[in-house]
């Protein structure tokens, strides 16, 4: 199945629930993180706030029900800083 032509732009993650998150170039905001459920077989979903911001996001990873990290870096940064996101 092809969710996006860039899906593999960037480290993908699928969580234990079968969901997969991952982030994709949009035409608006730069990279976004996108969560697609295999098993309802839905339209992938553009995440909110917090884990989207107005800069690159990505590489987002949920490590327990309220604890996600997620990548950032604005437009043209030399630099990507890691961003702890606790009960998003």
């Amino acid at each position: 199945m092809r969710l996006t032509p860039q899906i593999t732009k960037y480290t993908h993650f699928v969580n234990e629930d079968g969901r997969i998150y991952y982030s994709t170039l949009t035409a608006s905001s730069g990279y976004d993180v996108y969560m697609y459920d295999f098993d309802k077989r839905s339209v992938p979903v553009r995440l909110k706030s917090p884990v989207n911001t107005k800069v690159d996001d990505f590489n987002f990873i949920i490590i327990s029900e309220k604890d996600a990290v997620v990548a950032r870096s604005a437009g043209g940064a030399q630099a990507t800083i890691l961003y702890r996101l606790l009960a998003f």
